[in-house]
């Protein structure tokens, strides 16, 4: 699972895009600040705007997002934000997009609130059941870029 999990997350931004910091936990953004300093201009674009840190990251693919931070998320628990950017996530292991990439296609909390909005309406509820849906799973055919077949997330939860 750790071989997966830091890329679908968006563990290793300090990787993809020489960050500072390896995820947006690491960003030190006040909570609920007025203007939130990590924002989506455009659908495939992160800007980040603080005193210590200002740039724009394009093109950016959110991923699947994590626990505290979906795809668009601009701050911790930001689930019910209808901002679009593209994102891998639907995609993610099955490389279906140009050259053998993830392909990548517009996500927003509509994504989890209409699915799952009645389902798991509690917090973070709908996001996460998206979220856990679109991690590898029994015979979910996602593969590594060599072509190793991703294990299922479930039974390193079970087991």
């Amino acid at each position: 699972m750790s071989e997966w999990f830091a890329q679908f997350a968006g563990f290793d931004l300090d990787q993809r895009y020489s960050l500072p910091f390896s995820s947006w936990y690491g960003l030190g953004c006040p909570t609920l600040p007025e203007t939130p300093c990590l924002s989506y201009p455009t659908p495939t674009s992160a800007r980040i705007q603080k005193p210590d840190l200002d740039l724009t990251l394009d093109p950016f693919d959110a991923v699947c997002g994590n626990v505290h931070y979906p795809p668009n998320g601009q701050s911790d628990y930001d689930v019910d934000n209808p901002t679009v950017v593209q994102s891998s996530c639907a995609d993610f292991g099955r490389h279906s997009g140009p050259s053998g990439a993830d392909a990548l296609s517009a996500v927003s909390s509509d994504q989890w609130m209409s699915r799952y909005g009645t389902l798991a309406g509690d917090c973070d509820g709908p996001f996460l059941v998206w979220w856990w849906q679109n991690m590898p799973g029994y015979r979910s055919l996602k593969t590594f870029d060599d072509g190793r077949p991703m294990k299922s997330v479930w039974p390193f939860l079970y087991y």
